[in-house]
């Protein structure tokens, strides 16, 4: 399998969060990995990181592919409709109607949950190797994750990797399917 990301020797420290130990990961295409561990463990950190969002403050990342990334919040501006971001993103409305949304609908009128599968929609249609996401499914139902599971599949079929953040077993739960390598950042 193709190696989409390598961290070597990460390590980050500063006033709010610090990782414990230098880290060390390879993904791979169809690898799914579970980022566990306590609020505040610096799950998050790690994922800015690997998103290259946040510099290590010691170490080497190197990505091979395209990469997005869903963290605790959406993204979004509240007074655009989906219809809206899409335009940014040159995507279609198709799935959205396809579940039920008014797509002229400014974001601000969406419940938590309705928000982040909108996000999530958004990150999946996108063609992206690797997907970062963070507590990915927090406030949705269970209906709402199995609307998810389709796209997943797909993903890791077409040789995807996806990275996720949990904090407890139930998190890991609806990942169990791919059988995610669990790496505890605690």
């Amino acid at each position: 399998m193709a190696i989409i990301l390598r961290a070597k020797k990460i390590f980050h420290q500063n006033i709010h969060v610090s990782l414990h130990a230098p880290i060390n990961l390879t993904i791979s295409s169809k690898q799914v990995l579970c980022l566990f561990g306590s609020n505040g463990s610096g799950k998050t950190t790690l994922l800015d990181i690997l998103a290259k969002l946040t510099p290590p403050s010691c170490g080497t990342l190197t990505s091979t592919e395209s990469l997005g990334l869903l963290s605790h919040g959406n993204g979004f501006c509240e007074e655009l409709s989906i219809k809206d971001h899409l335009a940014l993103y040159n995507m279609k409305c198709d799935a959205f109607i396809k579940y039920g949304f008014n797509v002229k609908r400014p974001l601000r009128f969406f419940s938590r949950g309705q928000k982040r599968f909108i996000a999530l929609l958004i990150l999946f249609l996108q063609k992206k190797s690797l997907w970062l996401l963070d507590e990915p499914f927090s406030n949705l139902d269970a209906q709402t994750i199995k609307k998810c599971t389709p796209y997943i599949e797909q993903h890791i079929a077409n040789n995807g990797a996806l990275i996720f953040t949990a904090n407890t077993k139930s998190d890991i739960a609806p990942f169990s399917q791919w059988q995610p390598d669990i790496f505890n950042v605690d």
